[in-house]
């Protein structure tokens, strides 16, 4: 490694050597020219760091890329994912054909479906009415080996202090949409910087983004962790469009559908100041410095995958958390909270990686320029994940033929190809609201 991080100090180090057993680091040491008998990866124009840890996905919930989502997130330097609310069965199939190395992508921590009251939010959750039934949801959580599980915003508080109970003498992790009451009942953390609420007196942010300090103190208190998924940010992608519009990432991995609304924003110029994230992330270095452990997620596929996360670390950096900081919410902050040898480059840790080129430390930006990644010790270049994966040409657009994508069309608040059924936050007055307080870029 030219230059490395190792996740926890400030600062880089220079001419290391990453000496890797299986799917281990054994060592980092000083340069050495002579190693008989080892295969050398080299890093030597590039800064090394820890893999990044994409903490809120929902990868199962349909797998709407199929083969190229895999591909997409190990390209983009994410070798691990924590799915929250998925298909049970495909997050297990995908989990252990990872695991057994008959496919190449991110290890990945999974649940089944979300535990939800008697009315479901959102597809692919499960209603629950009642103990019994919460009580069969644990079985099959323990027979399937669950990594975590996660309860909804209609989950009632008797069965929500039920399920953190289960949980607990399980030994399986349990988060919630909710802060209050589930740290009480002793959840370990919180999904969102607000989300949705069915309880009414759990909001966790105002309508503009303010996290108010009876917030901070309970998460503090809770000893808690808090994932954002910042929401609003791809106008971000205009400040530096050559990453986006020349990389061969987006060009190939990307389908046309979803490829063009990428291009779209980073064509649309740079990027405005968005009030409501710069209060969210004020609200993050409030509780980080109360003792809130933050870690980061995208929420995926609400958001683009691999480029998601990176824009909530890029969004973070450019309102006021330092790029050290950002980078540890998908790194050893990520990796604590799973309660993993993850996150860290260390002697023991489990050996995954990333190489990018630049100083993701004075520039946030750089640890989108991926180059090579390793996961558990198998070693890729980011041309070897793009190249099965043909370029195919961007979908003309008509009145009669829109391009139907499923993240980052809505965040960019753009108007419905299909006219006459415009949805309400398209109403004029709604616009001008939202655009002037809230997430959408400027006209």
């Amino acid at each position: 490694a030219g230059r490395l991080w190792d996740g926890v100090g400030d600062a880089l180090r220079e001419n290391v050597d990453i000496v890797i057993r299986g799917n281990r680091i054994a060592a980092i040491e000083p340069h050495r020219a002579q190693r008989p008998g080892v295969h050398w990866v080299d890093a030597s124009q590039l800064t090394v760091m820890p893999g990044l840890i994409d903490m809120h996905t929902h990868r199962e919930m349909g797998n709407q890329l199929g083969a190229r989502d895999p591909s997409i997130f190990l390209a983009y330097g994410i070798t691990t994912t924590r799915g929250l609310s998925d298909n049970t069965y495909l997050m297990l199939e995908n989990k252990e054909s990872v695991d057994a190395g008959l496919r190449i992508g991110p290890r990945h921590f999974g649940t089944g479906e979300a535990l939800e009251g008697a009315r479901v939010f959102m597809d692919g959750m499960h209603p629950i009415r009642d103990s019994r039934q919460l009580l069969r949801e644990f079985e099959r959580a323990r027979a399937l080996d669950y990594d975590l599980l996660k309860c909804y915003v209609r989950l009632p508080p008797d069965l929500q202090l039920r399920a953190i109970t289960m949980a607990q003498r399980l030994g399986i992790p349990i988060t919630s949409h909710y802060l209050f009451p589930a740290v009480a009942f002793g959840a370990q953390g919180h999904e969102h910087m607000g989300g949705t609420s069915r309880f009414g007196y759990s909001r966790t942010g105002s309508m503009l983004g303010v996290g108010y300090q009876d917030v901070i103190a309970i998460a503090a208190a809770a000893r808690s962790f808090r994932t954002p998924t910042l929401f609003g940010l791809e106008s971000l992608l205009g400040d530096t469009p050559e990453d986006v519009l020349d990389d061969p990432r987006v060009q190939r991995l990307f389908p046309p559908t979803e490829r063009a609304p990428i291009e779209k924003a980073a064509r649309g110029g740079a990027s405005r100041p968005v009030r409501m994230v710069a209060r969210q992330v004020a609200t993050l270095l409030a509780q980080q410095a109360a003792g809130v452990t933050i870690v980061c997620g995208s929420d995926y596929p609400i958001v683009a995958p691999g480029i998601g996360l990176h824009l909530n670390l890029r969004a973070m950096v450019k309102h006021g958390m330092r790029p050290a900081d950002a980078l540890r919410t998908a790194t050893r902050n990520a990796g604590q909270v799973l309660g993993h040898d993850l996150g860290t480059l260390a002697r023991g840790q489990l050996a995954d990686l990333v190489c990018v080129e630049g100083d993701p430390l004075q520039d946030i930006r750089a640890a989108m320029r991926v180059r090579r990644v390793m996961v558990g010790g198998v070693d890729h270049t980011v041309d070897e994940l793009i190249a099965p994966f043909e370029l195919e040409p961007a979908p003309t657009v008509t009145a009669g033929n829109a391009v139907n994508s499923t993240y980052i069309g809505n965040a960019l608040g753009a108007q419905s190809d299909v006219r006459g059924i415009e949805p309400w936050w398209h109403d004029p007055h709604w616009v001008a609201e939202m655009r002037s307080n809230c997430c959408l870029p400027m006209a």
